[in-house]
């Protein structure tokens, strides 16, 4: 896979080189400089933290300047931000985010651990108050908004500390009329074009994204059997190695000596976060949303009706989550399962269509197909009613729905 990446210079009132805004391009597309087709913001965020963090480094994309960096509301609440150190990153909170108490709270936060927030493509209104009252920035599109708002709008709350960014300025007038109102910073094709910033990818494995994803989720995850997987996979041991130099401690970078020793100084949450914006970078280039919701749901439809077969809810939630393995990987089910720890019982199900397991594999499918005739003589079986198993079923669609907005589809299992 080609990484293409495009950036463009921020300047100050000096005209010194303050900051580059990173932007994200399409792979598939040939990687316009101008613009890019997003149809995921939240896929598009993963891919630019994930190119600059693990592929393309840091300091070679920003020369140690603070990188702009779309948000959306599900990257903000994911916690995201925080995998950069604070004064490498300025966290865009685009426009189109709904200032709901709970992300107005975590701006706050945010900022008060030190990173600092601009308000992209702003248009004010009174709902953008609690938000404007975390921001450090705010950015003016100077093609589609008239003079006398850009102007007001800086008396209106430059007293109050924000300073003001100039975005989309394309002649020496307009220029002039940022400097004449007060704008600190100034983006546009006057000063410079984006550019485009390309490098081939070592990219890792599917199947090891996978395996990993798994071994986090479990109570008991051992981190030296995660550091085997990174260690047997060479791009994800190298995209692991550059994400270190931004999330360990310089004075504890010396004690790393081993991938298991960098694992646990990194914390299992960071690195939960790192592999769930490595799997949204992967998979959510070619699954459809809707293989995605449906892997999910039968993996904790399976999980909660699993005692009312008496199996095992563990083995069960991976007989769901695996189901669709051939059409993730686009490699033979065995295959697929050959280097992933599971029980006989697992992979006889979803091999052979075989052994106890089945049961539920097949009741959830008969389920989410409506086939009603082929579930009926299992209801009986196993003395379930249609109205547990919807029950069941319907509790299964929130938590997939919660997970997918809280990971925004990161998983693509």
């Amino acid at each position: 896979m080609e990484i293409m990446l495009a950036r463009q210079p921020i300047f100050n009132r000096d005209m010194e080189l303050f900051a580059y805004e990173l932007l994200y391009r399409n792979y598939r597309s040939g990687g316009s400089t101008d613009k890019a087709m997003v149809s995921d913001g939240n896929q598009a965020t993963s891919s630019v933290i994930i190119d600059v963090l693990t592929n393309l480094g840091l300091e070679t994309v920003t020369a140690g300047k603070p990188a702009f960096i779309n948000f959306t509301e599900d990257m903000i609440l994911g916690d995201y931000a925080t995998l950069f150190p604070t004064q490498s990153v300025v966290i865009e909170v685009l426009e189109d985010v709904v200032p709901s108490n709970e992300l107005v709270q975590r701006c706050a936060e945010l900022r008060q651990a030190g990173y600092i927030l601009a308000l992209d493509d702003f248009v004010f209104t009174g709902r953008h108050m609690a938000l404007i009252q975390q921001a450090n920035i705010i950015k003016m599109d100077f093609m589609n908004t008239d003079d006398v708002q850009l102007e007001r709008i800086v008396k209106l709350f430059a007293p109050r500390g924000v300073k003001f960014l100039a975005e989309k300025v394309e002649t020496q007038e307009e220029f002039q009329k940022a400097l004449k109102w007060g704008y600190s910073y100034f983006q546009g094709y006057f000063f410079s074009k984006p550019t485009l910033l390309s490098s081939p990818e070592l990219a890792p494995t599917r199947l090891n994204l996978i395996r990993l994803m798994s071994e986090t989720n479990k109570g008991d995850f051992e981190y030296a059997d995660m550091s085997r997987v990174v260690m047997q996979d060479m791009g994800l041991t190298v995209k692991f190695l550059r994400l270190l130099n931004y999330v360990i401690p310089h004075s504890q970078k010396g004690d790393i000596a081993t991938i298991r020793q960098g694992m646990v100084l990194m914390g299992i949450n960071s690195f939960r976060k790192w592999l769930y914006l490595m799997a949204m970078k992967d998979f959510a280039q070619d699954l459809p949303d809707e293989l995605t919701s449906r892997a999910l749901i039968c993996a904790r439809f399976c999980e909660l009706i699993a005692p009312s077969f008496g199996f095992n809810s563990e083995e069960c939630f991976m007989v769901g989550l695996f189901f669709l393995g051939e059409t993730i990987t686009r490699m033979p089910m065995e295959d697929f399962l050959k280097d992933i720890a599971v029980s006989s019982q697992v992979k006889n199900a979803l091999l052979y269509d075989e052994g106890p397991l089945v049961a539920v594999l097949h009741l959830c499918n008969y389920y989410m197909n409506g086939d009603w005739d082929m579930m009926e003589p299992l209801l009986e079986r196993h003395k379930l009613t249609p109205e547990r198993v919807t029950n069941t079923y319907l509790r299964a669609m929130q938590w997939g729905d919660a997970l997918l907005e809280e990971i925004n589809q990161a998983t693509r299992l």
